[in-house]
């Protein structure tokens, strides 16, 4: 076996190893409890989007000290039920002002919050 031949063999071993952790290590993954880091690679979306959505309660979360974390199980879940009633972080926004404002005596209707947000219904 020439050199060249046995550097691309032994590069082609590392590969193969490498992905094989990987496989390991998402199967670990699969039960842990995720950062909002975390959260937004597995999602694929922004930290920015995260934040909303736990702030909303659109998903599930729960702070830990000063910090959130996600269940991935819970969020697995979250994602295989949302399919059919899809709730925006503006609308639930929305849902949460109402009813605090519900809850101190006060409404609000979709278009004053619309125009509140700067919403273009």
């Amino acid at each position: 076996m020439t050199a060249r031949r046995l550097e691309g063999w032994k590069k082609g071993r590392a590969e193969e190893e490498q992905f094989a952790q990987m496989g390991r290590k998402e199967q670990t993954m699969s039960n842990e409890v995720m950062t909002i880091e975390e959260t937004a690679s597995f999602l694929r979306v922004s930290k920015n989007t995260v934040y909303e959505y736990v702030r909303c309660g659109v998903i599930p979360a729960r702070k830990i000290g000063r910090a959130w974390r996600l269940s991935r199980i819970a969020l697995e879940e979250w994602l295989s039920e949302g399919e059919e009633d899809e709730v925006t972080p503006e609308l639930a926004a929305f849902i949460a002002e109402a009813e605090k404002d519900a809850a101190e005596g006060r409404t609000i209707t979709v278009e004053e919050y619309a125009k509140k947000r700067g919403i273009v219904l």
